[in-house]
C-alpha cells in the first residue's frame, strides 16, 4: 500500500516530503540545489544538466588591481606576483555545467531589489531604504560569486550578468580584479600587497596625524567598519579614478565611464519612474549598503605567520549565510575558491573538525557575538603584526 502512495506522488513532491524531515531553512541553498538534481535525473528528457560545477577563475589583470580600501600600494611588486601566481590560485578551473541555483538566485536578487523599489514609497523612508539596502547587499554578495565563476563558463555573460550598478560606488570590473589579486592567501592581510586588507604597515602609521590613526582604530571595532567604512574606501576610490588619467594612466577609464553612464541612467529611472532622488539612493540606500557588506570583511581576515591562519570561519545564523550567500565560512572559500555558493555550507559541515584545524581555530561564532564585544572596542590593532 505504502509503494503504491508513493508511485502515485511525483518526483518533485516526493523530494519536498523527504526534505520536510531533514532540513532547516538556514539550509535552503543546498536544499535548492538537491530538489534541481532530484528533477534532472527524474525527468532527463526535459534537458536538466546535472549540477556539478567547479569553478572558472579569471586571471587578474593587475594592471588594474588596486585597493579599494585606500591604502598604498606598490604596483610593480603586483605586477611581479602577477606573473609568478600559479594557476591554481588565480587560475581557472573549468565549469562542468550551467548551474541551475545561481540562475535561480540572479532572478530572486534581481526581483527583491524591483520589489524594494516599487515597496520604498509604501513602507516609509526609513523601513523602505532599509529594505532596498538589503538588496543591494544581496547584490553584491551575487557579483562576489559571479566573478569566480558562475553561473557559466563564459567570463562574457558573468561579467554582464554583474555590470548593473545597483550598489552604485565602483564599477564590477574594478572589484573582480582587486578581488581576484586578494587571492593569494601566502599574501593575505600583507599591507601594500594585499588589495583588500584591513591592516597598515608600522610606517605608514606612524607618518598618520591624530585624526589619522583614530580612524584606523576606529575601523577596527563593528560601528566604526558599518558607518565609517564606506567613507574610507569610496572617497580614495573616486579620488583615484580621477588622478589617473591626469598622470596619463588611462588603464581604468573604459570601466568608470561604463559604470558611471549605467549609474546614471539608473538613477534618473529611479528618479522618474519611482521618485528616488538620486542622493536618496546613494547616501540612503547605498552607503549602508556597502557599510552591511563590510560587516562580513570586518574580522574575516587576520595576521598571522601560517596563511591558513589568516581565514576566518564564521558560524552565521540563516540569515546572514544567505545574505553573504554563505562566504562567512570564508576558509572554505579561500581554500575552494571556486566552491558555488550552495555547496559551500554542506562541505563546510562534512570537514568542520578538518578546516577548523587547518585555520588555527580561528572561529567566530556569528556576526552578533562581534557586535556585543567589539562595538565600540577594537577587535585588534590596524597596524600589520607579520610583516616580512
Amino acid at each position: 500500500m505504502r509503494t503504491l502512495e508513493r508511485q502515485k506522488k511525483g518526483p518533485l513532491a516526493r523530494a519536498l516530503e523527504k526534505a520536510a524531515h531533514r532540513w532547516g531553512p538556514g539550509d535552503m541553498p543546498l536544499l535548492f540545489c538537491r530538489l534541481l538534481s532530484r528533477l534532472q535525473r527524474s525527468q532527463p528528457g526535459r534537458g536538466w544538466r546535472r549540477i556539478f560545477v567547479h569553478a572558472r577563475m579569471r586571471r587578474p589583470n593587475m594592471a588594474v588591481a588596486q585597493p579599494l580600501a585606500g591604502f598604498a600600494h606598490n604596483q610593480a611588486r603586483i605586477h611581479s606576483l602577477a606573473d609568478e601566481a600559479p594557476v591554481s590560485t588565480v587560475g581557472a578551473m573549468r565549469s562542468a555545467a550551467i548551474e541551475w541555483p545561481t540562475w535561480a538566485l540572479i532572478v530572486v536578487v534581481h526581483a527583491a531589489w524591483l520589489a524594494a523599489v516599487v515597496a520604498l514609497p509604501v513602507l516609509g523612508p526609513l523601513a523602505g531604504s532599509g529594505l532596498l539596502a538589503l538588496a543591494c547587499c544581496w547584490h553584491m554578495s551575487l557579483q562576489h560569486e559571479l566573478l569566480h565563476g558562475h553561473p557559466t563558463r563564459s567570463e562574457r555573460i558573468n561579467r554582464w550578468l554583474g555590470l548593473l550598478p545597483l550598489a552604485a560606488w565602483y564599477p564590477y570590473d574594478l572589484y573582480r580584479d582587486t578581488h581576484l589579486a586578494h587571492h593569494r592567501d601566502e599574501l593575505l592581510t600583507q599591507p601594500g600587497i594585499d588589495p583588500e586588507s584591513n591592516y597598515v604597515s608600522a610606517d605608514h602609521y606612524a607618518r598618520l596625524g591624530r585624526a589619522g590613526r583614530w580612524l584606523r582604530h576606529a575601523q577596527r571595532t563593528v560601528l566604526g567598519r558599518v558607518l565609517l567604512g564606506p567613507a574610507m574606501v569610496i572617497l580614495p576610490t573616486w579620488a583615484d579614478m580621477l588622478r589617473r588619467p591626469l598622470r596619463g594612466d588611462f588603464s581604468q577609464l573604459g570601466c568608470w565611464l561604463q559604470h558611471l553612464a549605467l549609474l546614471a541612467g539608473l538613477l534618473w529611472l529611479l528618479q522618474q519612474q519611482a521618485s528616488i532622488h538620486p542622493l536618496h539612493y546613494l547616501l540612503g540606500v547605498c552607503y549602508p549598503a556597502l557599510g552591511l557588506a563590510m560587516l562580513r570583511s570586518f574580522y574575516e581576515h587576520r595576521p598571522a605567520e601560517q596563511a591558513a591562519h589568516r581565514v576566518v570561519v564564521n558560524e552565521a545564523g540563516w540569515f546572514w549565510r544567505w545574505l553573504f550567500l554563505n562566504n562567512n565560512y570564508h576558509a572554505v572559500h579561500h581554500a575552494q575558491p571556486g566552491l558555488p555558493w550552495w555547496r559551500i555550507r554542506r562541505e563546510y559541515l562534512a570537514r568542520r573538525a578538518e578546516v577548523l584545524v587547518r585555520n588555527g581555530g580561528f572561529l567566530v561564532p556569528g556576526y552578533g557575538s562581534l557586535l556585543r564585544r567589539h562595538a565600540l572596542r577594537p577587535i585588534d590593532s590596524p597596524v600589520h603584526r607579520h610583516q616580512p
